[in-house]
């Protein structure tokens, strides 16, 4: 199905087997008086297929979520592998949907129990089969955006907190899960202060990573109101995080200088809250923040009134010289010079040129007013009459 595993495949195949026999035993050892052991014993065949299910299956996702890195990263794209992956997502991702139904992991449970009543160690099984749905999906969502991305050649800038959000709420359901657990434990079997500690950390864990994700929230918001910043202005020419050309970009509290998806994409991505070249972190002051997109925008404001008004002196200033050509015009046909309007070439070229450029002005006026109103420099009661 995956070919030949490289060798970092067996490297954490391996390793992720080791720690769920760890796990196993840590769940045998503290739970050693709540199994049926003469229960166990006598159905010892069937216990051991549905463990050797679960490792199979376990092995099966580590696989392939490691899998999907690879080809991801790979230059070249191969779609008959890319296709084998993806329907080993789906298929895999079906069984597990499957087994964690409660009706369908019961049928399971009378197949393989011969229709005894519900142990706890079946329990324990149960919790485990719900996991694993959990631990694929997000791996899976991330797989198919990417690949749908280098198919398509295109980029999505907010991918990165997508997953990070999707991330925070995988983690949130296999928190749950683990409470579920508990409770079953404290209902059933009593109070067990080492599970308590164990949900407790992870539910701590959560917090923190909650408020990493509205603080990583928090500043992609806050870049977009960040002054930009043009390539003359700017130290640097080359955006350190994708190493491309800088034409014009957010600038930090630092003064380093990067393209805004870039910074979105490298707070939101990695948990990444410090700047990329010097490490210092990454701080910005809503409030120093607001004041100078407001001092931005009176000063783009006063930019545009004096282009504005400039271009009204000219077009003025046009005027006034075609209304001068009108009555030297007037007065040469009086004193018999010339009978007919703009009689010379050349004094025709100046007044038809001369409209033409009062017209062009005005276009231009014009467009100025709309651009300013479109870009929220200006309002309409703050038009320049």
């Amino acid at each position: 199905m995956f070919g030949e595993l490289k060798e970092i495949e067996k490297i954490s195949v391996i390793d992720k087997t080791k720690r769920k026999i760890l796990e196993v035993a840590y769940l045998l050892f503290f739970f050693y008086q709540s199994l049926d052991w003469q229960f166990i014993c006598r159905k010892l065949i069937n216990y051991l297929v549905l463990m050797l299910w679960l490792v199979a299956l376990s092995i099966i996702h580590w696989i392939s979520i490691k899998r999907a890195g690879f080809l991801i990263a790979e230059s070249q794209i191969n779609f008959s592998d890319n296709l084998k992956l993806v329907m080993t997502f789906i298929v895999l991702f079906y069984i597990d949907i499957k087994v964690t139904n409660l009706e369908q992991f019961s049928q399971i449970s009378l197949y393989f129990f011969y229709g005894t009543e519900e142990k706890f160690q079946n329990v324990l099984f149960g919790f485990e089969f719900m996991l694993l749905p959990i631990r694929i999906a997000l791996p899976f969502i991330k797989y198919v955006i990417n690949l749908f991305e280098i198919l398509t050649l295109s980029q999505f800038d907010s991918k990165q907190t997508i997953f990070s959000g999707l991330e925070v709420l995988s983690t949130m359901l296999k928190l749950c899960v683990q409470i579920m657990l508990f409770q079953y434990v404290l209902n059933t079997q009593g109070f067990l202060l080492i599970l308590f500690v164990d949900t407790f950390e992870n539910a701590f864990a959560m917090l923190k990573k909650l408020k990493a994700f509205y603080n990583q929230m928090k500043l992609v918001r806050m870049i977009d109101k960040i002054q930009d910043v043009d390539k003359i202005e700017s130290h640097d020419s080359t955006c350190l995080i994708c190493l491309n050309e800088l034409e014009n970009g957010k600038q930090l509290s630092c003064g380093h200088v990067y393209h805004k998806s870039c910074l979105k994409t490298w707070i939101s991505g990695n948990s990444n809250q410090f700047c990329p070249k010097c490490k210092q972190t990454i701080k910005l002051e809503e409030n120093k923040i607001q004041q100078t997109g407001v001092q931005t925008k009176k000063l783009k404001q006063q930019i545009l009134f004096q282009e504005l008004k400039e271009i009204k002196s000219n077009i003025q200033l046009l005027q006034i010289l075609n209304q001068c050509r009108n009555i030297s015009n007037n007065v040469q046909n009086t004193q018999g010079i010339g009978n007919v309007q703009y009689g010379l070439p050349c004094e025709a070229l100046q007044y038809t040129s001369g409209v033409t450029e009062i017209k062009r002005l005005q276009i231009n006026y014009m467009n100025k007013i709309m651009s300013g109103i479109e870009k929220g420099i200006i309002e309409n009661h703050l038009l320049p009459k």
